[in-house]
């Protein structure tokens, strides 16, 4: 498992509902040198991001009882285009990556996420903000 050093200075969010999946995303992190931080609930997320933390990725459940994620994406574009978004779900429906591609996720993965999606996931990350930069 290759990571480069652009990759190890990501910094991550994981938010998620569920502890399982929130300790595994943030152990898979771990493993590739990522910095990830996780939140039970949107609003926990968004509260900390309004303050400033600095973040480069959320990995941003779609099914979550307080707030959906699509409700979190729609508030952080309110205030910041500088963390990409990546929907993570458990419905494999193409009607809902299309709904979370059209208001501007990365991506949008199937739980369980593996170490080579993640990698990869990654790699998009650094992509994305280079194209960010450069418009």
């Amino acid at each position: 498992m290759m990571v480069n050093e652009q990759t190890r200075r990501l910094r991550i969010a994981i938010v998620d509902d569920e502890p399982a999946v929130r300790t595994g995303l943030r152990r898979l992190c771990r493993a590739l040198g990522v910095e990830a931080t996780a939140y039970e609930t949107g609003s926990l997320f968004l509260e900390v991001l309004r303050d400033g933390a600095p973040l480069d990725c959320v990995l941003l459940d779609m099914h979550m009882p307080e707030m959906s994620g699509l409700e979190v994406q729609r508030r952080m574009a309110e205030f910041t285009d500088r963390v990409a978004v990546i929907a993570i779900t458990a419905d494999d429906s193409p009607e809902t990556s299309v709904r979370w591609l059209a208001r501007g996720a990365l991506a949008c993965l199937r739980k369980p996420i593996g170490v080579d999606e993640l990698m990869t996931l990654f790699a998009s990350v650094i992509e994305w903000q280079t194209r960010s930069r450069v418009a």
